[in-house]
């Protein structure tokens, strides 16, 4: 029976050949520059939804300072009234 050490020792003199090795790191090297157009592509896209969010919470609270102010004015003119 062949040892353990025997078998690691035949297996790593198993060499791919070069050509097969080439393709392989060229087709991992495109995987992930695939993969990382992808993620810029999505991170563009995130960042646009959080500008869009951004401006309508901006838009949202100046309505609200609005409203706000509105409301004491109303408050002043009505204790005004009573007196």
């Amino acid at each position: 029976m062949e040892s353990t050490k025997s078998r690691v020792e035949s297996a790593t003199k198993i060499q791919l050949p070069r050509k097969l090795l080439s393709n392989y790191q060229g087709n991992n090297f495109n995987q992930l520059r695939e993969m990382i157009c992808n993620q810029n592509k999505l991170i563009d896209t995130m960042s646009r939804n959080i500008a869009s969010n951004d401006k309508i919470l901006e838009n949202l609270n100046n309505r609200m300072d609005s409203f706000t102010s509105t409301i004491k004015m109303q408050l002043s003119f009505n204790k005004m009234i009573e007196s």
